[in-house]
């Protein structure tokens, strides 16, 4: 993640008409705003959270500070200090604490938010909206487990299955066509608990993630009026294809295995791209954000 230093002075203030608190609070995000809006309040949200880091470990030196003072002098002075950067210090970190609890606030946005509504605005016609719904929480909550399952085995196994559904959007691209998608991660965490030889029991968790995405794209039929088209399927894909009097409805389930969060970007390209080449004739077709498109 880039330091608050590279990020520009432009972005150190919140934009104008959203709330931060409740964004802060609830680690959700949701309206319809330019792509412009958008990329300003995660900049701010990025520039906020090293903010905040920043502050920490200023608070830590100085109560390592204020202690070697009063190891070094003993006297009352340093004592009253040494008392006011401990409350300072509880302060800051009864606040990081509260963040801490929802991690990962930031880096997922600028890794894999931010750079969809990048590629987004690239092929959008100036002052058109996205609409968007961010949830940051992470998946291992109690309310997003869907399943546990016990194998009883003498390892003592257990699966603990999630699901996350932390990315919708909408958006109208510059060819009248519109696309809305959603990104699900399912988590899959495989605990064993055994005793080694020493006697002490040990516990290990493997996680497990794969990625869904839906994404669903209706392009004008003006576009395509001679293309007939001829949906491909694998095990990791489902596509459903109509063609109507005005549009083609274009239907794609894509599953993806990953490791990293950023990565989503890529696959949400390669989705877009995916779904474009069901109807897209080969010798008129261009680049668009690394997918195939007809002009």
């Amino acid at each position: 993640m880039a330091t608050a230093k590279q990020i520009p002075a432009i972005y150190h203030k919140p934009p104008p008409g959203i709330p931060i608190d409740p964004i802060v609070n609830t680690r959700r995000i949701a309206g319809t705003h330019l792509p412009e809006t958008w990329l300003h309040l995660f900049h701010y949200l990025e520039y906020r959270d090293q903010r905040l880091n920043w502050i920490g470990c200023l608070g830590f030196v100085g109560f390592f500070l204020g202690f070697v003072g009063i190891f070094l002098t003993g006297s009352v002075t340093a004592f009253v200090f040494f008392a006011f950067l401990m409350i300072v210090i509880s302060l800051l970190t009864i606040t990081l604490a509260n963040l801490a609890k929802r991690p990962e606030m930031a880096s997922r946005l600028t890794k894999s938010v931010l750079p969809i509504v990048r590629i987004l605005r690239a092929d959008m016609r100036p002052g058109v909206p996205i609409t968007l719904w961010i949830d940051l929480n992470g998946a291992e909550m109690p309310k997003k487990q869907v399943n546990r399952v016990d194998h009883g085995d003498a390892k003592n196994t257990i699966d603990t299955f999630y699901i996350h559904r932390w990315l919708v959007g909408k958006a109208r691209l510059a060819d009248r066509s519109q696309v809305q998608w959603q990104i699900t991660d399912y988590l899959r965490n495989r605990s064993t608990t055994f005793r080694r030889t020493g006697g002490r029991v040990k516990t290990k968790v493997k996680p497990k993630t794969k990625m869904v995405i839906n994404l669903w794209l209706n392009v004008p039929m003006r576009l395509y009026p001679n293309v007939t088209a001829t949906p491909t399927q694998t095990s990791d894909n489902k596509l459903h294809l109509k063609e109507k009097p005005r549009y083609i409805s274009i239907r794609l389930k894509q599953k993806y295995r990953y490791a990293q969060p950023g990565i989503s970007v890529h696959l949400f390209r390669q989705t877009i791209g995916q779904a474009y080449r069901q109807i897209t004739p080969p010798q008129q077709s261009v680049s668009y954000t690394g997918a195939t498109r007809v002009l």
